[in-house]
């Protein structure tokens, strides 16, 4: 059933009840705009979760083919071991290979089963047998592995080829600004219409948690660049790091020891200024040996946080921590941002031609004048009454003309800043596969005899591959989401001269 508006007015006992005919024309232009923008914000936003979600179920086959290559490793050399130990000391084989190919999907018969009886007589023979199918299973699972490699290198591809289209939307939007200020500006500019704009939904994106941007939008560049800039200088000096380290000891494949110049510290994870964070993140605690940082707040209310061991490590234990290091941009404070945001929204139902009373009073008199949007239904029932009022949280100040000027420079460099984050990511990208750790899918005999070492080695590079990876999936999304907003919120307030 259709809703009619009224509007009433406190102001101490003041109460009054305005009949508003709302400017048609203005109404209809700005819902065609906004369906506009929400069309491109969706259609950005469902892209983006389906390339990350592909990325997900990548690395999940990494990780599941490595602990796979792992367990088989174990298999095997409990069974060197225990050669001469009788069936009692090789019963062990046959159980773990029945929990192997229950977990990892590999039917049984393609292992050769111990058999107590033949392994009281020649337990070595009987070992081998089983040594030689697990041989033969390894270059399976090595060719799942390669396959899984193949995968996540396409998605990372698809995933930077997504950022650069939307990069170039956001040049575009630029260029647009740029020719409506051009065009305003050989007419004779009086001082804005408005001293305020009406909120919309997308101005969540440049908000903090409980309050509007300040004057001019000066904070949103500097915090936008410290996330984006903070999270690439780590990854490229982690990942560097990491990669050195694998060349320098690629070929003492054999020598369990080279992992004791392995290291991991902590803070090499964090970005600048962030601080350890107690709570829950989405329904993620750390487990033990874990925690998370967060970073100061950034626009839209949102911060990053990073993932990480609680300690500094050294050897084969940095395989798994930096397996398990990651970073997301989640919201700062998600109940005080929530709250705020639905207060937000109200402002955004409410006609132009109210916001117009709302703010002559706001600026004329200084005063927080109260909102009550009566919702009736047709037959004139009342429905809930939800309050809003203008303060400083929710004045959101009509950019000058140098401000518009400013941001359109800002916007710049940010475009800049993302494309050179493209190029330093396809730099990290090529450096990460090593090609005397990953012999060709098909090379059963490599697969076969890999050492325990060097598939540590090769798990080593599968987890520092995940670092960029990860960071690819939220941070420069959200670069181009928030100069997006700026560039909108300008054109908006170009629109009041």
């Amino acid at each position: 059933m259709k809703n009619l508006f009224t509007l009433n007015l406190e102001n101490g006992g003041v109460d009054e009840v305005l009949g508003i005919e709302p400017d048609t024309t203005q109404e209809l232009n700005e819902v065609e705009q906004e369906f506009a923008y929400a069309e491109q914000d969706e259609a950005d936003e469902v892209q983006n979760q389906e390339l990350a979600a592909a990325s997900e179920r990548a690395n999940e086959e990494i990780q599941n083919n490595v602990g796979a290559l792992v367990t088989l490793e174990s298999i095997a050399d409990h069974l060197r071991n225990n050669l001469n130990t009788g069936a009692a000391g090789l019963t062990y084989a046959n159980l773990a290979l029945e929990a192997f190919s229950t977990r990892y999907k590999v039917p049984l018969d393609k292992f050769h089963t111990l058999n107590l009886e033949s392994c009281e007589k020649d337990p070595v023979k009987e070992a081998e047998l089983v040594l030689e199918g697990i041989g033969d299973t390894l270059s399976v699972v090595g060719q799942r592995l390669a396959k899984s490699l193949s995968n996540s290198i396409t998605n990372v591809t698809a995933m930077l080829g997504s950022i650069k289209a939307q990069n170039i939307k956001l040049g575009e939007q630029i260029i647009d600004l740029e020719r409506l200020l051009e065009a305003k500006k050989k007419e004779n500019i009086n001082g804005p219409k408005s001293l305020l704009l009406q909120p919309k939904r997308w101005f969540a994106n440049l908000c903090f948690h409980s309050s509007a941007p300040s004057r001019g939008l000066t904070e949103i560049h500097p915090l936008v660049q410290y996330a984006l800039s903070g999270t690439l200088d780590i990854t490229k000096s982690q990942t560097a790091k990491y990669v050195q380290w694998i060349n320098r000891n690629k070929n003492n494949v054999s020598d369990p020891s080279v992992f004791a110049s392995l290291n991991y510290k902590t803070q090499d994870f964090v970005l600048k200024d962030s601080t350890k964070f107690n709570g829950r993140l989405n329904d993620i605690k750390p487990d033990d040996g874990e925690a998370i940082y967060r970073s100061k707040e950034l626009p839209g209310g949102q911060a990053v946080y990073a993932h990480v061991s609680d300690k500094d490590l050294s050897g084969v234990a940095v395989n798994e921590a930096l397996w398990n290091t990651w970073w997301r941009i989640e919201d700062f404070d998600a109940v005080q941002y929530q709250n705020y945001k639905t207060k937000l929204f109200l402002f955004a139902v409410l006609m132009p031609n109210t916001w117009v009373v709302l703010v002559a009073n706001y600026v004329q008199t200084g005063n927080a004048l109260t909102t009550r949007i009566e919702e009736r239904t047709e037959d004139g029932q009342r429905a809930q009454q939800p309050k809003v009022k203008i303060t400083r949280d929710f004045a959101f100040e009509t950019l000058s003309i140098p401000e518009i000027e400013r941001v359109i420079r800002e916007a710049k460099e940010g475009q800049k800043s993302i494309d050179r984050w493209l190029v330093e990511t396809n730099q990290i990208v090529r450096g990460l596969y090593i090609p005397e750790l990953t012999p060709a899918a098909n090379d059963i005999e490599k697969q076969k005899k890999k050492s325990g070492t060097q598939r540590a080695l090769l798990d080593l590079m599968h987890s520092v591959s995940g670092l960029h990876e990860n960071v690819t999936k939220c941070v420069p999304a959200y670069a181009i989401r928030t100069y997006t907003s700026m560039l909108r919120y300008a054109t908006r307030s170009l629109a009041q001269y």
